[in-house]
C-alpha cells in the first residue's frame, strides 16, 4: 500500500453492533461520502491452527467467519485479499481501486501526512 501511494488505512479497528463486538478488522478506510471500507487479509493459517482437526470444528469456524462478515457488511463494504494479491502490488492495487482506494484519494490521509519520509521514520536531522 505504501509503495502504491494508497491512502493509509487505520489498523485493527474494533467494530460493534447491537450484539456486541464483531471483531477487529485488519484495515479500515473512511471514505468521504461513502460507506467505510474494511480490508481483510486472509491467510489460511487460522483454519489450520487451534485444534481444527474435525469436520465439525472446521464447519463451525467457517460458519463463525461467515456470520462475522455478514455483520460487518451491514456497516461497511468489505474487500478481502490473500498472499497472492499481497505480494503482487499491481493486483492488490486493482482490487483496492475497485473500491476507490487509489493514490491521492480525496479526503483520506497519506502515509506521510505532509511529512518527509525521514521525519516519519525518525531520521530527520
Amino acid at each position: 500500500m505504501f509503495r502504491l501511494n494508497l491512502p493509509k488505512p487505520e489498523l485493527q479497528v474494533p467494530f460493534n453492533d447491537a450484539d456486541g463486538l464483531i471483531g477487529y478488522v485488519d484495515f479500515l478506510w473512511r471514505r468521504r461520502g461513502k460507506r467505510p471500507l474494511v480490508g481483510e487479509f486472509d491467510g489460511r493459517v487460522k483454519y489450520r491452527l487451534g485444534g481444527l482437526t474435525s469436520q465439525t470444528d472446521i464447519e463451525r469456524t467457517l460458519w463463525e467467519e461467515k456470520r462475522r462478515e455478514d455483520r460487518l457488511r451491514k456497516q461497511a463494504d468489505v474487500v478481502r485479499w490473500t498472499w497472492t494479491s499481497a505480494i503482487d502490488a499491481s493486483r492488490l492495487g486493482r482490487e483496492l481501486a475497485a473500491y476507490d482506494i487509489t493514490p491521492g484519494a480525496a479526503g483520506m490521509g497519506s502515509w506521510l501526512d505532509g511529512r518527509s519520509a525521514p521525519e516519519v521514520w525518525g531520521m530527520a536531522g
